[in-house]
């Protein structure tokens, strides 16, 4: 592959190296390095093709010196520099490996267990970068493979440094964060990581535990002296917690406050100011009963005597009738019914408790039913359209009253269609749910399923309809034509007519035809035809008629052998 051989023998000066006891390990690790993907190969007469950026390996090129792997297509993996890193002394087992003299002169030795040490700085053979282009120049020695070239214009190969990767203006073999813009260095917090100092303090950000200028919440409190950094309305826990909603109290022989959106309290005989608290929280259900909204868990540091809490609920989450909802009060590990009145005008739950803890309104548990009955019906006038109508389907809860009496309550269901053609149609019709009209786009029977779900509960069910995509007007039959024009004489064949094909007329666009009774035979031989005029072009239409009387027609716009030009 060399147009030309270094005759000169490279000596080996690392007096310490022994190359039969240097133990060198070879775990080869993912970095790329920054060699070009594409300039990435140097040669070897005898270990052919050395990759600088394989797979698993890769040639780092920093301002001291080179590290990776490269490999050899005959020898294996070749690796630069020892592990202690770089730049290296080069005098004993524990720091070789080629070094950058930062200005693109390389020196130093990389190791192969198959071939030895490879000295990149022999006599007359040193190999070189160029700064300006990242193109590598020049021999290396292998003590068994002889030299390694790094650039030849023919054939053309060549190895080649990515300069800059992170466009810092920095090349990368002389920048301490190739891979980060905004530094060379990795400074204080390391790369890719800004050394600022928001509150100029003299210790930067990603090491200040007190950032007094950092408030999350943009309460006017930095997070650090903030004990509820993202809560805006708290800096406190308070006794409700940092996701509590807390209101003052003022004494009053009846107070009423709203320690939360839908949440209502009314205090009997404050005597002296206090606070009122709440916040979501979770607890398992009473057995029969799920929750309409949110769990609210109230707290106060008021002297309680009697209170009344009023909860709001979303009437369109409840499946039984609003007037046997009921309000639950956890107290001693236990939900009590505390209910006192149901307003289903309002919708709010009422009920008296002489302690606060978990408050949640809540139904009875009903019987969910989803019965989907998807139908599909073919079109009659539009080819492979066919509707699908679920109307048919119900989705209801049967629920029970406080007497345990059973009653259905229609609910709301959500529909998907899966149409069985793996979405390769189009819906063109159809509200999307119970009614869908769907356009196939190819002919054939198909298995569609419907499927129901009742969004609040999560009760699903699925069934499938047979689907018939039809054809509703028949195909044209499949021909084609040729034309041969001699003079002012043509001759007309089909190479291919449909066998049905019984009858045919041509139309030879002279307000002249031709009637074949056995176009099959009268086709095959040619049909000839004389016009008489010349110096003009003709455009022939063909009209076919089949065993079951379909009648076709052919033109030049069909097949571009129907138009003639006479001379």
């Amino acid at each position: 592959m060399m147009k030309s051989r270094m005759r000169s023998i490279c000596k080996y000066t690392i007096a310490a190296l022994s190359l039969t006891s240097l133990v060198v390990p070879m775990t080869v690790g993912a970095a790329t390095g920054n060699i070009s993907a594409t300039n990435k190969y140097a040669w070897s007469e005898t270990a052919g093709w050395a990759n600088l950026r394989p797979s698993h390996g890769g040639v780092m090129i920093s301002g001291s010196h080179l590290s990776g792997y490269t490999w050899l297509e005959n020898i294996g993996w070749v690796k630069l520099g020892s592990d202690g890193g770089g730049p290296y002394a080069n005098t004993d087992a524990s720091n070789w490996g080629v070094n950058h003299d930062g200005a693109g002169h390389l020196s130093g030795y990389a190791w192969s267990e198959t071939a030895g040490w490879i000295n990149f700085n022999c006599s007359h053979s040193q190999v070189t970068i160029d700064l300006a282009t990242g193109d590598f120049a020049g021999y290396a020695w292998g003590e068994n493979i002889g030299y390694i070239h790094f650039n030849n214009s023919s054939p053309a190969y060549k190895v080649n440094a990515i300069l800059d990767s992170d466009g810092d203006g920095t090349p990368d073999m002389s920048d301490g964060c190739p891979a980060d813009p905004a530094k060379t260095t990795a400074g204080v917090c390391g790369c890719g990581v800004a050394d600022t100092d928001t509150d100029a303090d003299g210790i930067a950000d990603c090491n200040d535990t007190c950032n007094n200028l950092i408030d999350t919440d943009g309460d006017g409190v930095a997070d650090c002296v903030d004990g509820c950094p993202t809560n805006p309305t708290k800096t406190a826990p308070g006794f409700g917690g940092c996701a509590a909603t807390e209101v003052e109290v003022e004494p009053a022989a009846e107070v009423t406050v709203n320690p939360g959106a839908g949440i209502e309290v009314t205090l009997a005989d404050v005597t002296d100011a206090c606070s009122l608290a709440s916040a979501p929280t979770s607890v398992d259900m009473p057995v029969g009963y799920q929750a309409i909204g949110d769990i609210y868990e109230i707290s106060t540091d008021c002297a309680l005597s009697t209170a009344t809490v009023c909860l709001t609920y979303d009437e369109t989450k409840v499946h039984i009738s609003e007037l046997d909802l009921k309000l639950f009060h956890y107290t001693n590990n236990l939900w009590e019914d505390i209910t006192t009145t149901v307003d289903d005008v309002n919708n709010t739950v009422c009920g008296e408790t002489t302690s606060f803890s978990p408050f949640v309104v809540g139904e009875l548990i009903g019987d969910v039913h989803v019965v989907p009955s998807p139908s599909a019906l073919s079109s009659l006038d539009t080819n492979l359209v066919v509707s699908f109508d679920a109307s048919r389907s119900t989705c209801y809860d049967l629920a029970y009253d406080a007497m345990g009496i059973a009653y259905p309550v229609e609910l709301s269901c959500e529909y998907s269609w899966e149409f069985g053609d793996g979405g390769t149609g189009l819906a063109v019709g159809g509200n999307g749910d119970d009614h869908v009209v769907y356009q196939y786009d190819s002919p054939g029977s198909y298995t569609a399923t419907l499927t129901m779900t009742e969004p609040i509960s999560g009760v699903t069910a699925s069934k499938t309809v047979t689907a018939t995509a039809a054809l509703v007007e028949p195909q044209g039959l499949s021909a084609d034509f040729a034309t041969a024009v001699n003079g002012n004489t043509v001759t007309l064949t089909a190479p291919t007519l449909d066998a049905s094909v019984v009858r045919a007329y041509i139309y030879w666009g002279d307000r002249k035809r031709t009637v074949s009774t056995k176009p099959q035979v009268d086709l095959a031989a040619g049909i000839i035809y004389t016009y008489g005029r010349g110096g003009r072009d003709y455009n022939i239409r063909v009209q076919t008629i089949d065993t079951a009387h379909n009648m076709t027609d052919y033109t030049f716009s069909e097949d571009g052998d129907l138009t003639v030009t006479i001379p």
